[in-house]
């Protein structure tokens, strides 16, 4: 069942165990209490290839609460984790002062993984072309 907010209403739906996914979203706060430009959708902050904000220098940001602009990606976790050992550099780069900020591009493909108990999970691939759920 996929539901959506132009969905028309459904019947009821008896089911034992329900997992629900969302988008993700950016804090609220990025756009009401912070000068930092955030995208008109979702409010996520706006870097460039470097992590750093397309509108404030010395503002870094990765994963969930931001978009990159040259490399638009999905919201998961792997591009945050990937962008880590980048992000870190290119922030004692610029504390420093002397050194170029490293540019990154995200992968573009992705593993997707959600536990659902009892050793199992279900699988998406590069953002929902093949989703399988198996046991480990």
């Amino acid at each position: 069942l996929l539901l959506s907010a132009s969905s028309q209403a459904q019947p009821p739906l008896r089911f034992h165990e329900c997992l629900w996914c969302t988008s993700a979203i950016a804090p609220p706060f990025l756009s009401s209490s912070t000068p930092f430009q955030t995208t008109s959708h979702g409010g996520f902050l706006v870097v460039d290839d470097t992590y750093q904000s397309s509108s404030h220098g010395g503002i870094f940001a990765s994963g969930d609460c931001c978009h990159m602009t040259s490399h638009p990606r999905p919201k998961a976790g792997v591009f945050a984790v990937r962008a880590g050992p980048v992000i870190t550099e290119n922030i004692a780069n610029f504390l420093q002062g002397n050194k170029p900020l490293r540019s990154h591009v995200p992968q573009r493909e992705f593993l997707g993984l959600i536990s659902t108990g009892d050793k199992y999970a279900v699988m998406s691939r590069d953002g929902g072309g093949l989703s399988v759920e198996a046991q480990g």
